[in-house]
């Protein structure tokens, strides 16, 4: 266990792996729809739930952002064939 930062007032940062400990502020009414939403039963599974779909829009936003400029010279049927589907 790695402490990263310690402040006087006990709000503090310990890692583990890839998982980090921190207290926040939450809006109970947004994290109760978000668990609602996601189907999710804890806080914590919620909160990394909505992490994991935040990244994955943005994600998804800068790929739209190529259309259009990239140059892909691609045989959809071979391609197609390839996969063993044929339409």
């Amino acid at each position: 266990m790695k402490i990263l930062d310690y402040a006087y007032n006990k709000d503090y940062i310990v890692c583990i792996g890839d998982t980090m400990r921190t207290t926040l502020d939450l809006n109970e009414t947004l994290l109760t729809e978000a668990m609602k939403w996601t189907g999710e039963t804890t806080k914590t599974a919620t909160i990394n739930e909505a992490l994991k779909q935040i990244i994955k829009s943005k994600k998804r936003v800068k790929l739209v952002e190529f259309a259009g400029k990239l140059q892909l010279d691609v045989d959809l049927d071979i391609t197609r064939k390839r996969n063993g589907l044929h339409y």
